[in-house]
Formats: C-alpha cells, sequence, structure tokens
C-alpha cells in the first residue's frame, strides 16, 4: 500500500501532521519545491528509526522542458519498524540561517 501526504504553502511553520503506516508499507511525502531560488527542502529523522528513506523524486509543474520553474518534491519512505517517529523538514538556502519553512510529521507505524 502507497500512502500520500501533501503539503504545500508557503511560510508554514512546524506544522504538525500526524499519518499512520502499516509496517512493511511505503508512504509519499510530497513539498513544493521553490524552483529558481536557492531554498531546498532536507529531511531530518533519527538515525536508526523505524523509517527509511527510499527515494526522492521531482515533478515539473510544467512539462515543457523549455521552461524552469516550480514543481513538487515528493519523498518516499518505507516503515519497517512498529512506533512513533517524527520527520521534519526544513527549507531553506544551505549552508545558512535562512529558513523558509518547517514541516513536521508524526508517524505511527502499527502491525
Amino acid at each position: 500500500m502507497l500512502l500520500l501526504l501533501t503539503a504545500c504553502g508557503g511560510n508554514s511553520k512546524d506544522s504538525d501532521v500526524l499519518l499512520n503506516v502499516t509496517k512493511g508499507d511505503t508512504f509519499e511525502i510530497t513539498l513544493e519545491a521553490h524552483g529558481g531560488t536557492a531554498y531546498v527542502w532536507d529531511y531530518r529523522i533519527a538515525p536508526n528509526s523505524g523509517i527509511d528513506y527510499v527515494k526522492m523524486e521531482f515533478v515539473p509543474t510544467n512539462s515543457d522542458p523549455e521552461i524552469i520553474g516550480g514543481g513538487t518534491l515528493v519523498y518516499q519512505f518505507k516503515a519497517v519498524t512498529v512506533g512513533d517517529y517524527d520527520i521534519r523538514f526544513q527549507c531553506q538556502i544551505p549552508h545558512t540561517n535562512s529558513l523558509l519553512e518547517t514541516k513536521q510529521y508524526k508517524i505511527t507505524v502499527v502491525k
């Protein structure tokens, strides 16, 4: 089973999104890409948590390859161990304190 979460919107700080996921399932978190800017998303999840990163994919808003701009970032994770976990995303300019927005996801992995 694949579950989808979307978080698009600017200037949101520390919003909590709750999600229950069955052990063994994959789930996606979709975030707005800030194309044409220096801002990028980065995520933090505790080492040895019960959630594994699978992949990230950029999906452009416009399918015309001549147009450079926004889109979405689709992060895929897999629930591997029963328990409660947090995934925190930060959108900022790398190596600076220029934080644009944060998103917090509370994931509960069930049997």
